[in-house]
Protein backbone atom coordinates (compact mmCIF):
# COMPACT_ATOMS: atom_id res chain seq x y z
CA UNK A 1 0.00 0.00 0.00
CA UNK A 2 1.19 3.31 -0.38
CA UNK A 3 3.12 5.56 2.27
CA UNK A 4 0.71 8.69 2.29
CA UNK A 5 3.35 10.54 0.39
CA UNK A 6 1.29 13.66 -2.03
CA UNK A 7 1.55 13.00 -5.85
CA UNK A 8 -0.15 15.57 -8.23
CA UNK A 9 -3.30 14.61 -9.71
CA UNK A 10 -4.30 12.01 -6.83
CA UNK A 11 -7.70 11.04 -6.45
CA UNK A 12 -9.73 12.54 -3.68
CA UNK A 13 -12.57 11.13 -1.95
CA UNK A 14 -14.63 14.17 -3.56
CA UNK A 15 -15.47 11.07 -5.28
CA UNK A 16 -17.77 9.80 -3.09
CA UNK A 17 -20.38 12.11 -3.73
CA UNK A 18 -20.03 11.64 -7.45
CA UNK A 19 -20.68 7.61 -6.99
CA UNK A 20 -23.57 8.26 -4.46
CA UNK A 21 -25.88 10.31 -7.06
CA UNK A 22 -25.26 7.93 -9.96
CA UNK A 23 -26.02 4.54 -8.25
CA UNK A 24 -28.62 3.12 -9.92
CA UNK A 25 -30.34 0.25 -8.03
CA UNK A 26 -31.41 -2.60 -11.44
CA UNK A 27 -30.98 -6.08 -11.62
CA UNK A 28 -28.37 -8.84 -11.82
CA UNK A 29 -25.75 -7.95 -14.85
CA UNK A 30 -24.97 -10.84 -17.44
CA UNK A 31 -21.98 -12.81 -16.48
CA UNK A 32 -19.24 -12.05 -18.36
CA UNK A 33 -15.56 -13.12 -17.12
CA UNK A 34 -13.24 -11.45 -19.07
CA UNK A 35 -13.12 -9.70 -22.65
CA UNK A 36 -10.64 -11.54 -25.31
CA UNK A 37 -7.46 -9.75 -25.92
CA UNK A 38 -8.77 -8.29 -29.24
CA UNK A 39 -11.77 -7.04 -28.21
CA UNK A 40 -9.94 -5.32 -25.25
CA UNK A 41 -7.27 -4.06 -28.03
CA UNK A 42 -9.78 -2.60 -29.97
CA UNK A 43 -11.14 -0.28 -27.22
CA UNK A 44 -11.47 3.15 -27.88
CA UNK A 45 -12.85 6.61 -25.88
CA UNK A 46 -15.78 5.61 -27.02
CA UNK A 47 -16.62 2.32 -26.09
CA UNK A 48 -16.33 0.87 -23.10
CA UNK A 49 -14.25 -2.21 -22.12
CA UNK A 50 -15.79 -4.34 -19.67
CA UNK A 51 -13.08 -5.66 -17.24
CA UNK A 52 -15.28 -7.69 -14.81
CA UNK A 53 -18.66 -8.64 -14.96
CA UNK A 54 -20.88 -11.24 -12.47
CA UNK A 55 -23.72 -12.12 -10.80
CA UNK A 56 -24.12 -10.56 -7.91
CA UNK A 57 -25.62 -13.70 -6.38
CA UNK A 58 -22.44 -15.24 -7.75
CA UNK A 59 -19.93 -13.19 -5.78
CA UNK A 60 -18.44 -14.26 -2.26
CA UNK A 61 -16.44 -11.12 -1.30
CA UNK A 62 -15.21 -7.92 -1.89
CA UNK A 63 -11.49 -7.16 -0.50
CA UNK A 64 -10.14 -3.76 -0.41
CA UNK A 65 -7.33 -2.10 0.71
CA UNK A 66 -6.44 1.11 0.64
CA UNK A 67 -5.18 5.03 2.38
CA UNK A 68 -8.20 4.75 4.61
CA UNK A 69 -7.57 1.02 5.75
CA UNK A 70 -10.03 -0.52 3.50
CA UNK A 71 -13.01 -2.90 4.01
CA UNK A 72 -14.51 -6.53 3.71
CA UNK A 73 -17.97 -6.93 2.47
CA UNK A 74 -19.21 -10.30 2.70
CA UNK A 75 -21.94 -11.79 0.35
CA UNK A 76 -24.59 -13.93 1.67
CA UNK A 77 -27.65 -15.29 0.03
CA UNK A 78 -27.56 -12.05 -1.88
CA UNK A 79 -26.98 -9.72 1.38
CA UNK A 80 -24.13 -7.65 1.55
CA UNK A 81 -22.33 -7.02 5.05
CA UNK A 82 -19.53 -5.17 6.33
CA UNK A 83 -18.18 -8.25 9.42
CA UNK A 84 -16.24 -5.17 10.95
CA UNK A 85 -19.27 -3.30 11.54
CA UNK A 86 -20.86 -6.29 13.47
CA UNK A 87 -22.42 -4.54 16.37
CA UNK A 88 -23.00 -1.27 14.97
CA UNK A 89 -25.43 0.03 12.38
CA UNK A 90 -24.63 -0.19 8.25
CA UNK A 91 -25.40 2.41 6.34
CA UNK A 92 -27.55 0.19 3.85
CA UNK A 93 -27.89 2.16 0.97
CA UNK A 94 -24.45 3.04 0.32
CA UNK A 95 -23.42 -0.41 1.14
CA UNK A 96 -25.88 -1.31 -1.56
CA UNK A 97 -25.07 1.19 -4.12
CA UNK A 98 -21.14 -0.43 -3.34
CA UNK A 99 -22.33 -4.12 -4.04
CA UNK A 100 -23.42 -2.99 -7.09
CA UNK A 101 -20.76 -1.14 -8.31
CA UNK A 102 -18.21 -4.28 -7.37
CA UNK A 103 -20.68 -6.57 -10.49
CA UNK A 104 -19.14 -4.58 -13.53
CA UNK A 105 -16.28 -2.83 -13.85
CA UNK A 106 -15.62 -1.57 -17.00
CA UNK A 107 -12.81 1.07 -18.07
CA UNK A 108 -13.09 3.35 -20.78
CA UNK A 109 -10.22 2.57 -22.66
CA UNK A 110 -6.68 1.07 -22.68
CA UNK A 111 -4.02 2.84 -22.24
CA UNK A 112 -0.78 0.02 -21.82
CA UNK A 113 0.42 -2.90 -21.91
CA UNK A 114 4.25 -1.78 -20.20
CA UNK A 115 3.65 -2.06 -16.32
CA UNK A 116 7.87 -0.69 -16.37
CA UNK A 117 6.65 3.04 -15.97
CA UNK A 118 3.64 2.40 -13.97
CA UNK A 119 4.80 5.00 -11.00
CA UNK A 120 3.45 7.92 -13.87
CA UNK A 121 -0.20 6.32 -12.99
CA UNK A 122 0.18 6.51 -9.14
CA UNK A 123 0.32 2.12 -9.75
CA UNK A 124 3.54 1.74 -7.98
CA UNK A 125 1.87 2.94 -5.04
CA UNK A 126 -1.65 2.41 -5.80
CA UNK A 127 -4.63 3.98 -3.71
CA UNK A 128 -6.31 0.84 -3.63
CA UNK A 129 -6.21 -2.79 -4.58
CA UNK A 130 -9.23 -4.54 -5.06
CA UNK A 131 -10.04 -8.86 -5.12
CA UNK A 132 -13.69 -9.79 -5.99
CA UNK A 133 -14.02 -13.28 -5.04
CA UNK A 134 -16.66 -15.22 -7.08
CA UNK A 135 -17.88 -18.80 -8.43
CA UNK A 136 -15.63 -21.66 -7.19
CA UNK A 137 -12.18 -20.18 -6.13
CA UNK A 138 -12.40 -17.66 -9.01
CA UNK A 139 -11.29 -13.95 -8.39
CA UNK A 140 -10.76 -10.99 -10.16
CA UNK A 141 -7.90 -8.20 -8.87
CA UNK A 142 -7.64 -4.70 -10.24
CA UNK A 143 -5.50 -1.63 -8.50
CA UNK A 144 -6.51 1.96 -8.53
CA UNK A 145 -3.65 5.47 -9.11
CA UNK A 146 -3.79 8.73 -9.96
CA UNK A 147 -6.62 10.64 -11.62
CA UNK A 148 -6.09 10.81 -15.63
CA UNK A 149 -5.85 14.30 -16.80
CA UNK A 150 -8.87 16.09 -18.12
CA UNK A 151 -11.15 14.47 -15.30
CA UNK A 152 -11.11 11.90 -17.71
CA UNK A 153 -11.30 9.05 -15.04
CA UNK A 154 -8.61 6.84 -13.06
CA UNK A 155 -6.24 4.67 -13.73
CA UNK A 156 -5.93 1.31 -12.88
CA UNK A 157 -4.08 -1.66 -13.53
CA UNK A 158 -5.69 -5.06 -13.78
CA UNK A 159 -4.75 -8.32 -15.74
CA UNK A 160 -0.97 -6.67 -16.58
CA UNK A 161 -2.27 -3.71 -18.34
CA UNK A 162 -2.99 0.02 -17.52
CA UNK A 163 -6.58 1.49 -18.48
CA UNK A 164 -8.48 4.48 -17.84
CA UNK A 165 -11.71 3.79 -15.66
CA UNK A 166 -14.94 5.82 -14.07
CA UNK A 167 -14.23 8.15 -11.36
CA UNK A 168 -17.11 6.82 -9.67
CA UNK A 169 -16.08 3.28 -9.51
CA UNK A 170 -12.79 3.97 -8.11
CA UNK A 171 -14.21 6.22 -5.61
CA UNK A 172 -16.20 2.79 -4.37
CA UNK A 173 -13.10 1.49 -3.07
CA UNK A 174 -11.92 4.33 -1.14
CA UNK A 175 -13.78 4.07 1.82
CA UNK A 176 -12.83 2.59 5.50
CA UNK A 177 -14.90 0.02 7.17
CA UNK A 178 -15.71 2.52 9.56
CA UNK A 179 -17.14 5.24 6.77
CA UNK A 180 -20.02 2.34 5.80
CA UNK A 181 -21.35 2.51 9.26
CA UNK A 182 -24.55 4.29 9.60
CA UNK A 183 -24.14 7.88 10.69
CA UNK A 184 -27.62 8.67 11.77
CA UNK A 185 -27.73 7.98 15.44
CA UNK A 186 -31.52 9.02 15.79
CA UNK A 187 -34.64 9.02 13.60
CA UNK A 188 -34.07 10.95 10.18
CA UNK A 189 -37.67 12.84 10.09
CA UNK A 190 -38.94 16.03 8.21
CA UNK A 191 -41.06 17.71 10.94
CA UNK A 192 -42.89 19.85 8.64
CA UNK A 193 -44.19 16.80 6.33
CA UNK A 194 -44.13 13.82 8.75
CA UNK A 195 -46.23 13.00 11.59
CA UNK A 196 -44.09 12.81 14.39
CA UNK A 197 -45.71 10.95 17.73
CA UNK A 198 -43.63 10.54 21.20
CA UNK A 199 -44.78 8.45 23.73
CA UNK A 200 -42.73 8.31 27.02
CA UNK A 201 -39.60 10.09 27.69
CA UNK A 202 -37.08 10.12 30.28
CA UNK A 203 -33.89 12.22 30.65
CA UNK A 204 -30.66 12.24 32.84
CA UNK A 205 -26.94 12.37 33.14
CA UNK A 206 -24.53 13.80 35.50
CA UNK A 207 -25.45 17.02 34.37
CA UNK A 208 -29.00 16.69 35.71
CA UNK A 209 -29.60 17.20 39.38
CA UNK A 210 -32.84 15.34 39.26
CA UNK A 211 -34.19 12.79 36.97
CA UNK A 212 -36.87 13.76 34.83
CA UNK A 213 -39.92 11.35 33.49
CA UNK A 214 -42.64 12.23 31.09
CA UNK A 215 -45.11 9.92 30.03
CA UNK A 216 -47.75 10.69 27.14
CA UNK A 217 -51.33 9.55 28.46
CA UNK A 218 -53.50 7.70 25.47
CA UNK A 219 -56.36 9.44 25.67
CA UNK A 220 -58.44 12.19 27.83
CA UNK A 221 -59.59 9.80 30.27
CA UNK A 222 -56.84 8.46 31.01
CA UNK A 223 -56.21 11.27 33.83
CA UNK A 224 -57.51 13.00 35.19
CA UNK A 225 -55.56 16.02 35.56
CA UNK A 226 -55.57 17.08 32.08
CA UNK A 227 -58.10 18.75 29.40
CA UNK A 228 -56.83 16.65 26.68
CA UNK A 229 -54.06 13.50 25.41
CA UNK A 230 -51.04 15.44 26.16
CA UNK A 231 -47.80 14.76 28.61
CA UNK A 232 -47.72 14.68 32.06
CA UNK A 233 -44.36 14.74 34.46
CA UNK A 234 -44.58 11.75 36.53
CA UNK A 235 -41.07 12.63 38.14
CA UNK A 236 -39.21 14.21 39.87
CA UNK A 237 -43.10 15.94 40.51
CA UNK A 238 -46.71 15.44 39.18
CA UNK A 239 -46.97 18.13 36.37
CA UNK A 240 -47.95 19.05 33.05
CA UNK A 241 -45.45 19.86 30.57
CA UNK A 242 -45.30 22.65 28.38
CA UNK A 243 -46.65 23.18 25.11
CA UNK A 244 -43.97 24.62 23.87
CA UNK A 245 -41.45 21.88 25.59
CA UNK A 246 -43.51 19.52 23.22
CA UNK A 247 -43.31 21.55 19.91
CA UNK A 248 -39.34 22.18 20.42
CA UNK A 249 -37.38 20.29 22.81
CA UNK A 250 -39.25 16.76 22.12
CA UNK A 251 -38.03 17.22 18.30
CA UNK A 252 -34.66 18.18 19.12
CA UNK A 253 -33.73 14.27 19.26
CA UNK A 254 -34.55 14.04 15.61
CA UNK A 255 -32.63 14.07 12.74
CA UNK A 256 -29.12 13.92 15.14
CA UNK A 257 -26.01 12.18 12.91
CA UNK A 258 -22.36 11.45 13.97
CA UNK A 259 -20.13 13.26 12.18
CA UNK A 260 -17.49 9.74 12.66
CA UNK A 261 -17.54 6.52 14.42
CA UNK A 262 -14.85 6.61 16.55
CA UNK A 263 -14.64 2.90 17.42
CA UNK A 264 -16.21 -0.13 16.95
CA UNK A 265 -17.23 -2.66 19.91
CA UNK A 266 -14.99 -0.28 22.66
CA UNK A 267 -14.12 -1.94 25.91
CA UNK A 268 -14.92 -0.47 29.22
CA UNK A 269 -11.38 1.28 29.54
CA UNK A 270 -12.17 2.95 26.20
CA UNK A 271 -15.67 3.95 26.85
CA UNK A 272 -14.90 5.20 30.24
CA UNK A 273 -12.23 7.24 28.53
CA UNK A 274 -14.67 8.85 25.97
CA UNK A 275 -16.77 10.32 29.17
CA UNK A 276 -19.55 7.55 28.55
CA UNK A 277 -19.33 5.23 31.76
CA UNK A 278 -21.18 8.07 33.43
CA UNK A 279 -22.81 9.93 30.49
CA UNK A 280 -23.37 13.41 30.96
CA UNK A 281 -26.79 13.21 29.38
CA UNK A 282 -29.13 10.71 28.08
CA UNK A 283 -32.33 10.79 26.69
CA UNK A 284 -34.72 7.92 26.02
CA UNK A 285 -37.59 8.00 24.28
CA UNK A 286 -40.70 6.33 22.27
CA UNK A 287 -41.80 7.12 19.40
CA UNK A 288 -45.64 5.78 17.85
CA UNK A 289 -46.29 4.65 14.16
CA UNK A 290 -49.40 5.63 14.23
CA UNK A 291 -52.46 8.01 15.68
CA UNK A 292 -53.94 4.46 17.06
CA UNK A 293 -51.07 4.93 19.57
CA UNK A 294 -50.38 0.71 19.56
CA UNK A 295 -46.96 0.22 17.69
CA UNK A 296 -43.61 1.75 19.09
CA UNK A 297 -40.11 2.22 18.98
CA UNK A 298 -37.42 2.64 21.55
CA UNK A 299 -34.57 4.80 20.95
CA UNK A 300 -31.88 5.85 23.48
CA UNK A 301 -28.78 8.37 23.36
CA UNK A 302 -26.21 8.63 25.77
CA UNK A 303 -23.59 12.07 25.17
CA UNK A 304 -20.54 12.84 27.29
CA UNK A 305 -19.63 16.27 28.30
CA UNK A 306 -19.03 18.49 25.12
CA UNK A 307 -15.91 19.96 24.61
CA UNK A 308 -14.53 23.47 23.45
CA UNK A 309 -15.47 22.90 20.37
CA UNK A 310 -18.97 22.20 20.93
CA UNK A 311 -18.10 18.02 20.25
CA UNK A 312 -19.39 15.16 22.31
CA UNK A 313 -19.13 11.47 22.08
CA UNK A 314 -22.13 9.49 21.83
CA UNK A 315 -23.33 5.68 21.70
CA UNK A 316 -26.57 4.86 20.98
CA UNK A 317 -29.08 1.68 22.08
CA UNK A 318 -28.43 -1.14 19.83
CA UNK A 319 -24.95 0.03 18.94
CA UNK A 320 -21.71 -0.76 20.30
CA UNK A 321 -19.88 1.89 18.73
CA UNK A 322 -18.85 5.00 20.07
CA UNK A 323 -19.35 8.10 17.82
CA UNK A 324 -18.65 11.98 17.41
CA UNK A 325 -21.69 14.25 17.32
CA UNK A 326 -22.04 18.26 17.20
CA UNK A 327 -24.05 19.11 20.85
CA UNK A 328 -27.59 20.53 20.14
CA UNK A 329 -27.68 23.58 22.69
CA UNK A 330 -31.05 24.08 24.00
CA UNK A 331 -32.18 20.47 22.93
CA UNK A 332 -33.27 17.61 25.46
CA UNK A 333 -29.52 16.95 26.23
CA UNK A 334 -29.55 20.15 28.33
CA UNK A 335 -33.62 20.43 28.90
CA UNK A 336 -33.59 20.82 32.87
CA UNK A 337 -37.10 20.01 35.28
CA UNK A 338 -37.90 24.36 34.82
CA UNK A 339 -37.66 24.05 30.75
CA UNK A 340 -40.46 21.20 30.94
CA UNK A 341 -42.63 22.71 32.92
CA UNK A 342 -46.05 23.72 31.81
CA UNK A 343 -46.94 27.02 34.12
CA UNK A 344 -50.36 26.25 34.63
CA UNK A 345 -50.81 24.15 37.82
CA UNK A 346 -53.02 21.24 36.63
CA UNK A 347 -55.89 20.97 34.12
CA UNK A 348 -58.99 19.05 35.09
CA UNK A 349 -61.56 18.47 32.85
CA UNK A 350 -64.45 19.62 34.46
CA UNK A 351 -66.51 15.95 33.95
CA UNK A 352 -64.15 14.24 35.74
CA UNK A 353 -63.97 16.56 39.13
CA UNK A 354 -66.31 15.54 41.59
CA UNK A 355 -66.09 18.36 44.01
CA UNK A 356 -63.89 21.58 44.16
CA UNK A 357 -62.86 23.25 47.30
CA UNK A 358 -61.84 26.65 47.74
CA UNK A 359 -60.72 27.50 51.41
CA UNK A 360 -59.60 31.10 52.49
CA UNK A 361 -59.54 32.52 55.72
CA UNK A 362 -62.64 31.76 57.73
CA UNK A 363 -64.44 30.62 54.28
CA UNK A 364 -64.68 27.64 52.62
CA UNK A 365 -66.93 26.61 49.89
CA UNK A 366 -67.22 22.97 49.02
CA UNK A 367 -68.62 22.68 45.32
CA UNK A 368 -69.96 19.24 44.69
CA UNK A 369 -70.21 18.55 41.01
CA UNK A 370 -72.84 15.91 39.09
CA UNK A 371 -72.96 15.52 35.53
CA UNK A 372 -75.70 13.18 34.75
CA UNK A 373 -74.87 13.07 30.80
CA UNK A 374 -72.32 14.90 28.66
CA UNK A 375 -74.69 17.74 28.12
CA UNK A 376 -76.11 18.52 31.87
CA UNK A 377 -73.66 20.25 35.06
CA UNK A 378 -75.26 19.82 38.53
CA UNK A 379 -73.76 22.51 41.15
CA UNK A 380 -74.31 22.60 44.41
CA UNK A 381 -72.71 24.25 47.49
CA UNK A 382 -73.48 24.94 50.83
CA UNK A 383 -76.61 23.48 50.35
CA UNK A 384 -78.12 25.58 47.59
CA UNK A 385 -77.56 25.17 43.73
CA UNK A 386 -75.23 27.26 41.58
CA UNK A 387 -75.64 28.55 38.37
CA UNK A 388 -73.86 26.50 36.09
CA UNK A 389 -72.79 28.94 33.83
CA UNK A 390 -71.35 30.92 36.25
CA UNK A 391 -69.59 28.13 37.99
CA UNK A 392 -67.70 27.53 34.52
CA UNK A 393 -66.57 31.08 34.74
CA UNK A 394 -64.93 30.41 38.15
CA UNK A 395 -63.57 26.66 37.04
CA UNK A 396 -62.02 28.92 34.01
CA UNK A 397 -60.48 30.97 36.40
CA UNK A 398 -59.35 28.90 39.14
CA UNK A 399 -57.30 26.73 36.03
CA UNK A 400 -55.80 30.35 35.13
CA UNK A 401 -54.08 30.19 38.29
CA UNK A 402 -50.68 30.52 36.00
CA UNK A 403 -47.50 30.59 37.52
CA UNK A 404 -45.30 33.87 36.64
CA UNK A 405 -41.83 33.24 38.16
CA UNK A 406 -39.70 29.97 38.17
CA UNK A 407 -38.19 29.50 42.03
CA UNK A 408 -36.40 27.11 43.73
CA UNK A 409 -35.72 25.78 46.97
CA UNK A 410 -38.74 27.32 48.48
CA UNK A 411 -39.21 26.13 51.73
CA UNK A 412 -40.28 28.38 54.85
CA UNK A 413 -43.58 29.14 53.19
CA UNK A 414 -45.60 30.17 56.53
CA UNK A 415 -49.29 29.52 57.01
CA UNK A 416 -51.12 28.82 54.06
CA UNK A 417 -53.10 31.99 52.87
CA UNK A 418 -55.76 29.75 50.25
CA UNK A 419 -56.20 26.19 49.63
CA UNK A 420 -57.86 24.69 46.53
CA UNK A 421 -58.52 20.85 46.84
CA UNK A 422 -59.67 18.61 43.33
CA UNK A 423 -61.23 15.61 44.08
CA UNK A 424 -62.13 13.19 41.42
CA UNK A 425 -65.10 11.07 40.46
CA UNK A 426 -62.01 8.23 39.91
CA UNK A 427 -60.98 7.26 43.00
CA UNK A 428 -58.10 5.35 41.98
CA UNK A 429 -56.54 9.22 41.64
CA UNK A 430 -54.93 10.78 44.65
CA UNK A 431 -56.50 14.55 45.17
CA UNK A 432 -54.65 17.48 43.45
CA UNK A 433 -54.10 19.85 46.25
CA UNK A 434 -53.05 23.85 45.66
CA UNK A 435 -51.71 25.79 48.40
CA UNK A 436 -50.63 29.13 48.25
CA UNK A 437 -48.64 30.96 50.69
CA UNK A 438 -47.87 34.75 51.32
CA UNK A 439 -44.80 35.49 49.12
CA UNK A 440 -42.74 38.68 47.27
CA UNK A 441 -44.55 42.17 46.82
CA UNK A 442 -47.72 41.34 45.28
CA UNK A 443 -47.12 37.84 44.64
CA UNK A 444 -47.74 34.26 46.21
CA UNK A 445 -46.37 30.92 46.11
CA UNK A 446 -48.09 28.19 44.76
CA UNK A 447 -47.43 24.39 46.23
CA UNK A 448 -48.55 21.90 43.64
CA UNK A 449 -48.88 18.46 45.48
CA UNK A 450 -46.18 19.22 47.27
CA UNK A 451 -43.98 20.98 45.92
CA UNK A 452 -42.85 24.85 45.08
CA UNK A 453 -42.68 25.91 41.48
CA UNK A 454 -43.89 29.67 40.64
CA UNK A 455 -45.35 32.66 42.37
CA UNK A 456 -48.51 33.87 41.05
CA UNK A 457 -49.62 37.63 40.98
CA UNK A 458 -51.91 38.45 43.87
CA UNK A 459 -54.74 39.78 41.48
CA UNK A 460 -55.53 35.90 40.43
CA UNK A 461 -55.54 35.40 43.96
CA UNK A 462 -58.08 38.02 45.08
CA UNK A 463 -59.99 37.27 41.76
CA UNK A 464 -61.22 33.73 42.86
CA UNK A 465 -61.82 35.13 46.56
CA UNK A 466 -64.55 37.76 44.69
CA UNK A 467 -65.72 34.87 42.67
CA UNK A 468 -66.39 32.66 45.16
CA UNK A 469 -68.73 35.26 47.04
CA UNK A 470 -70.37 36.71 44.12
CA UNK A 471 -71.29 33.14 43.05
CA UNK A 472 -72.56 32.28 46.41
CA UNK A 473 -75.01 35.48 46.55
CA UNK A 474 -76.19 34.25 42.93
CA UNK A 475 -74.25 37.53 41.16
CA UNK A 476 -73.27 37.04 38.04
CA UNK A 477 -69.47 36.87 37.43
CA UNK A 478 -67.05 37.15 33.74
CA UNK A 479 -63.45 35.96 33.39
CA UNK A 480 -61.20 39.25 33.18
CA UNK A 481 -58.54 37.67 31.15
Amino acid sequence: MGNGKKKMGKMTKTLVTALVAVVVLAGAVAAIKFIPDEEESSGSEDKSVVLFSENRKSITEVKVENESGGYTAVWNDGKVTIPALEGVPENVSLISALSLKATKITATQMITEDLSNEASYGLDEPRARVKISYGEGESFEIEFGDSAPGQAGVYAKCGGKIYITDATTAAGFLYSDKELANLALTPTVDIGKEMVIFGDITLEGSSRKETIKIRRTADENDSPLIVAAVFEMVEPHNRLVGLEATEVLFNSILNINATELLIIAPTEEEIKAHGLDVPYSSVKYMLYESEELTDYQEFGIYISEPDEEGYCNAMIEGSSGIYKIKYKENSLFDAEYKDMLDNMPVLPMIKNVAQLTVKFGEEEYAYTLDAPDEKTLNVSCRGETIDTENFRVLYQTILMLTGEEFVEGVTDLGDEYMTITYKYIDERYEDSVLRLYEGPVRRYYIEINGGVDFTVKAQRVEDIEEKCAKLQNGEDIELYY
